[in-house]
């Protein structure tokens, strides 16, 4: 009898308190990390690329300012012209504090030079960029003072009287710079003009720098001893 108590004892404390063996569900905060955020409206929008060549020497100017509360101006260089116009209209709206007065070194003018548009300088590690251009400070040159106009000018151009001559600053048919003033046949005159008419002038980008004249309209065109002159007015 007392054998059977233990056998029954031993049997039901084998039932008690299983093991529990499930496994958690997974947490709410495992999930949530995998979700990658939302890319921005800023993010997304790439901004809008701003030039940095030229390609005409109107895209360039000269200027000194690189800051608007520098206390000094930098010697001149030439930049874009659309970026030193934003820098100047910013610049008119930016209240600079007071700061202590400096010595600053004495800086040629901006007319001094002139802002060319020039092929920039090729760099052999990158291939591809020798067509690129950049604005350049060139620096003008002397200035030049007028010629003394001759009391009369002469020439080899025939005529039989004053009509048939006049006193002209016509230079060439592709130049944008005239000539001083000299005296030559009318009708040699306007076959020169027909034939600038007529001409194809293959003009380039740069900007042709003219030396001061004698101005034609200080003579009156005469005809002495058979050839055209002019006289001083």
């Amino acid at each position: 009898m007392r054998a059977l108590v233990v056998v029954v004892l031993v049997a039901c404390g084998s039932q008690q308190a299983p093991t529990q063996t499930q496994t958690p569900a997974p947490s709410q905060t495992a999930s949530t990390q995998t979700l990658a955020p939302a890319p921005s409206q800023s993010q997304s929008i790439a901004p809008t690329p701003v030039p940095t060549t030229c390609k005409t020497n109107d895209d360039c100017a000269m200027s000194t300012i690189r800051s608007c509360c520098a206390p000094c101006g930098l010697p001149p260089f030439a930049d874009l012209k659309s970026e030193v116009e934003t820098l100047k209209r910013r610049c008119a709206e930016v209240e600079c504090a007071m700061r202590v007065p400096q010595e600053c070194k004495p800086t040629e003018s901006t007319d001094a030079y002139h802002a060319e548009c020039q092929n920039a300088s090729a760099d052999p590690a990158k291939p591809g960029r020798r067509d690129d251009k950049a604005c350049v400070a060139v620096r003008n040159p002397p200035a030049q003072t007028a010629p003394v106009a001759p009391a009369t000018l002469t020439s080899t151009e025939a005529c039989a009287r004053d009509g048939d001559c006049v006193v002209s600053n016509f230079g060439s048919c592709c130049s944008s710079c005239q000539s001083s003033a000299y005296a030559t046949n009318m009708r040699s005159l306007q076959a020169r003009n027909h034939r600038c008419a007529i001409v194809d002038c293959a003009m380039d980008n740069r900007r042709e720098r003219c030396e001061p004249i004698v101005d034609a309209s200080l003579y009156r065109a005469v005809c002495r001893a058979g050839t055209c002159a002019g006289v001083k007015r």
